[in-house]
């Protein structure tokens, strides 16, 4: 399995994590929404951005320092987002291995003659 897959899940785990757990505060659920769904897209458009391995170590740390720095409630929201975090920022260290696909000019780039 690929890191960017890796990412997708994880952020996938983290939209809807708020949803499935009731303990969740709204500092949590929210913070929870906008991470993971930051790290899913990102996850699915990696191949044509540079740099996104960076983002995703600020994310996974930003995960790990959230439940500190907003205050969470709940202590399973707490364990979710530190184990999360942590997670996130090592598989944010895994080079990307296979054939990097370049944006390129784009379909409707006017041909060099």
């Amino acid at each position: 399995m690929s890191a960017r897959f890796l990412h997708l899940l994880l952020g996938t785990y983290l939209a809807v994590a708020g949803v499935f757990f009731a303990g969740f505060d709204s500092a949590a659920r929210l913070n929870d929404t906008v991470v993971g769904l930051a790290s899913a897209l990102l996850a699915a458009v990696a191949t044509h951005i540079r740099g996104v391995r960076r983002v995703h170590s600020v994310l996974g740390a930003w995960l790990v320092l959230a439940p500190f720095v907003l205050g969470y409630d709940s202590g399973l929201a707490r364990l979710s987002d530190v184990l999360a975090g942590i997670v996130m920022f090592v598989l944010s260290l895994i080079p990307t291995v296979g054939r990097h696909v370049p944006a390129g000019p784009g379909p409707f780039a006017r041909a060099r003659r």
